[in-house]
Parts: C-alpha cells; sequence; structure tokens
C-alpha cells in the first residue's frame, strides 16, 4: 500500500512560570508545550488491469497505464511485441519502448501502419506515418485511385493535378488541347470567326493578330 504522509508540526516553544507556595518558596510550572500532529492518507495504486487501463493517473505520479512502471507485470501492460494489428491500433505502448502504434518500428508491415490499399489512400489519415497523407505518399501509387489517369477532360484539366503522371499539369499538358478550357491556336478561318478567344490571349478572332494573313 503506497502512503502519503502529510506532515504538520505545531510547535511553540516551551516556557515556564514561576510562583510561590503557601510557604513562600519559588515554584517553576510549565505553561506551553509541543504538539505534533501526523495525518496519514492512502493514496490510490497504479497497478491493476483495471486502474492501468483507465486513461487516469491514479497515484498522480505523473506517469499513466502501460507507461507507468507499477503497470508492469499486469496483463495488460505486459503483451510483448507491439507487432500486430490488434496492438498496432490500441493506443497503448504495449511493449513499453516509448512509441504507441504506428509511430512504433515493429508495427512497420502490419496492415494498419500500411498506405498502399484504395482505403488507407483515401482516409485522409497518414496511416504508414512518414509525413505523406494518401495520394501524396509514394506508396499510393499503385492504387486505383492515386496511380495515373487520362488527363484530357475539361475537369481533369483544371484540377491543378497531374492525373496521369507525365510532368506536366492541366493546360500544359498536351492532352489537354483537346479540350474547351485550355488555349488552342487561333490561326485559322473557323478559329478566327468563332467568336472565342480561343488562345486565351484576351484578342478574338480578327482582334487576334494570329488571324492576320
Amino acid at each position: 500500500m503506497r502512503i502519503s504522509a502529510l506532515i504538520l508540526l505545531i510547535i511553540a516553544a516551551a516556557g515556564f512560570s514561576f510562583a510561590q507556595d503557601s510557604g513562600g518558596n519559588q515554584e517553576k510550572k510549565p505553561y506551553n508545550g509541543a504538539a505534533i500532529m501526523l495525518l496519514l492518507e492512502e493514496q490510490p495504486e497504479e497497478n491493476t488491469d483495471a486502474a492501468c487501463a483507465d486513461g487516469i493517473d491514479n497515484d498522480t505520479d505523473g506517469y499513466t497505464d502501460c507507461n507507468d512502471f507499477d503497470c508492469n507485470g499486469t496483463t495488460i501492460c505486459n503483451l510483448g511485441p507491439e507487432n500486430t494489428e490488434a496492438y498496432c491500433s490500441d493506443g497503448l505502448d504495449n511493449d513499453q519502448d516509448s512509441y504507441i502504434d504506428c509511430h512504433d518500428f515493429d508495427c512497420d508491415g502490419t496492415s494498419v501502419c500500411m498506405e498502399n490499399t484504395e482505403a488507407a489512400c483515401s482516409d485522409g489519415i497518414d496511416n504508414d506515418v512518414d509525413g505523406l497523407t494518401d495520394c501524396n505518399d509514394s506508396d499510393c501509387e499503385a492504387t486505383s485511385i492515386c496511380g495515373p489517369k487520362p488527363e484530357n477532360t475539361n475537369e481533369a484539366c483544371s484540377d491543378g493535378l497531374d492525373n496521369d503522371q507525365d510532368g506536366h499539369t492541366d493546360c500544359a499538358d498536351w492532352d489537354c488541347d483537346a479540350t474547351d478550357i485550355c488555349p488552342k491556336p487561333e490561326n485559322t478561318n473557323k478559329a478566327c470567326s468563332d467568336g472565342l478567344d480561343n488562345d486565351q490571349d484576351s484578342y478574338i478572332d480578327c482582334h487576334d493578330f494570329d488571324c492576320d494573313g
């Protein structure tokens, strides 16, 4: 049992008074003394499965649950390696190496700490804790949602993404030339008479120098 002692000392300086007895003799009598009060209070322990899994620093020593050495030996905190899907997703430092779940290298290779599936590459979470999330993680390139896609539609050519991963984005990608939103040459009879600024240079039809000649 852990005991917290609160000691309250009330100490007064001892003194004496002098008085004469009936015979005229002086008599010395104490008039004060010292008082000591010791208060003991029991404090909860953190060494059971229940106390080591409640998220509370029960013994107020600054350590909670399995991070408290008093929990060593409990079933919940003596689970061995942290290398299973269950242990790598329970929010506990099971092997007590100061790393929790996917931040623990022992979890590398477990499905919950990998980012290479459609589900993991679209959940908005940095599952493998490498600082890259979803399609920004190269591990997601092989998935259908993050792999190369055609960049030849109005939507794909205006989303700010290099959809086909050829190093060219939107209208800078030649595949977008055939779309309505990307500039096209304005130097043909059709292009110079359609009322459109085909090459998006702010000049339309015959007002565009490209239509000269």
